[in-house]
């Protein structure tokens, strides 16, 4: 694998992680459980699974680098909802 491609991919990894962190917090701080986080099926992957009350929580987190005006949500093409939503019904 080509060098500066590893470390910039160890770079997003540790920013992803620090999201991940936050939005975790953020959840525990609201009164939430968190249940699983990074859930991986062949079906896709999911960032946080959280429980609010009787409510199952399927977390995408989209950390970013820089201040943008941007909404997380438009950062998620369809087939990664496709994969989000079928990876949330294989883990029901």
């Amino acid at each position: 694998m080509f060098k500066p491609f590893k470390k910039a991919r160890a770079k997003n990894r540790k920013l992803g992680q620090r999201g991940e962190n936050a939005a975790c917090s953020l959840l525990k701080a609201k009164g939430m459980e968190v249940l699983l986080r990074n859930y991986r099926c062949k079906k896709g992957e999911i960032d946080i699974i959280a429980r609010d009350g009787k409510v199952i929580c399927f977390v995408e987190v989209k950390t970013r680098s820089k201040t943008t005006l941007a909404r997380p949500a438009k950062g998620l093409k369809q087939k990664q909802k496709d994969r989000i939503y079928r990876a949330s019904k294989h883990y029901l």
